[in-house]
């Protein structure tokens, strides 16, 4: 039987998931360590007020700002300590440029799919599915810290339409 073991992990998702208390509410709850990019209280409007008319120009300026750079800075840190990663979605960009740090650093990623998620083909990178609760504090409890070839795949049973008899859910 395996005994718990407390993960510190980085939940990549957006400021407007209305589900992201949640999730990080219940995954703390199961003994976790959990970064929340939102604590530095540097908002997308904060930093990027009025994105949506940038220029290229205006969008690079942005991105190098001061304000910018430090969250970035805790941002990637956080990502580099990680023992694993849940892609909360919905989510944009910067949380699936995460994901793919973190997949291309061999940390296990998993894709908590939610209403409101977008399809995309990439997310097979990641070591599996949850698209409840229950299934995502369950596949916590098989991630083999910043490994992800030793965690394998974590997709939830019902999520699975092939799974493998050596599952980590069997």
């Amino acid at each position: 039987m395996r005994t718990f073991q407390q993960l510190r992990i980085y939940v990549a998702s957006s400021y407007s998931n209305p589900m992201l208390d949640d999730l990080l509410a219940a995954v703390r709850g199961g003994g976790h360590e959990v970064y929340d990019f939102r604590a530095s209280g540097r908002g997308p409007t904060r930093i990027f007020p009025a994105r949506e008319s940038w220029t290229p120009e205006a969008y690079v300026d942005a991105i190098t700002d001061p304000i910018a750079q430090t969250q970035f800075a805790a941002d990637l840190a956080a990502l580099n300590a990680a023992d694993c990663v849940i892609l909360a979605t919905p989510c944009g960009n910067d949380a699936h440029a995460e994901a793919g740090y973190a997949h291309g650093r061999n940390t296990p990623v998993i894709v908590h799919l939610r209403e409101g998620f977008r399809p995309g083909l990439m997310h097979r990178l990641s070591n599996g599915f949850t698209a409840d609760i229950p299934s995502l504090l369950f596949a916590l409890t098989r991630i083999v810290p910043r490994d992800a070839t030793a965690t394998g795949d974590l997709t939830a049973p019902d999520l699975n339409p092939f799974p493998l008899p050596s599952s980590r859910y069997a």
